[in-house]
């Protein structure tokens, strides 16, 4: 007889692939290990039904310190600029990380055949034309400035900018984030 083969953790680019054919194949748009802006890495981000959408992935290996414990976090940052957030964890994460992220976060556990729904994500509870705004870099943002009227060429720092599109109505900012982030000039 012949002895079982032990499984090896999975890591990052396998649950990715695991993710890929559930939701990032049907997103509008997705890419993993992004910089949308504001500073965020994500493992993988969406533009699913018009929400913005990252995904944390925490393996085996990993451990949950740079959720809380970075600076600044990423529940900080993540929470800044996305509609959902959905941490993608190794079994070993879960408890804990269901303790530690805010509620509106989804949580998938990973296992050897797929992926299991802990919790769904909610719409992000904070204001979501400052996380879009956030999301707009500042190529992008001026001209849709100068189009709405909260700005002159050239007249605001980065800042500025974001709090002034933030005043704007939620689905034009929606319709520029939506545009803009497929144009980018990703690597």
């Amino acid at each position: 007889m012949t002895p079982p083969i032990p499984q090896r953790p999975m890591l990052a680019p396998d649950i990715l692939r695991l993710l890929r054919p559930h939701i990032l194949d049907g997103a509008a748009w997705s890419r993993e290990d992004c910089h949308l802006g504001a500073g965020v890495r994500f493992d993988a981000a969406a533009i699913i039904g018009g929400e913005v959408h990252g995904f944390e992935v925490k393996s085996e290996a990993d451990s949950l310190a740079r959720l809380t414990h970075a600076v600044p976090s990423q529940i900080t940052t993540y929470s800044m600029v996305c509609d959902r957030v959905t941490l993608v964890a190794a079994p070993k994460h879960v408890a804990r990380a269901l303790a530690i992220i805010p509620p509106w976060w989804g949580v998938l556990r990973v296992t050897p055949v797929g992926l299991v729904c802990e919790r769904i994500s909610e719409r992000n509870p904070g204001d979501a034309c400052v996380r879009l705004a956030r999301l707009l870099w500042t190529n992008e943002a001026r001209p849709l400035a100068r189009q709405h009227g909260v700005a002159r060429a050239g007249s605001l720092l980065r800042g500025d900018m974001t709090r002034a599109l933030a005043t704007l109505p939620e689905p034009a900012l929606r319709a520029a984030v939506g545009a803009a982030i497929p144009r980018r000039p990703w690597r």
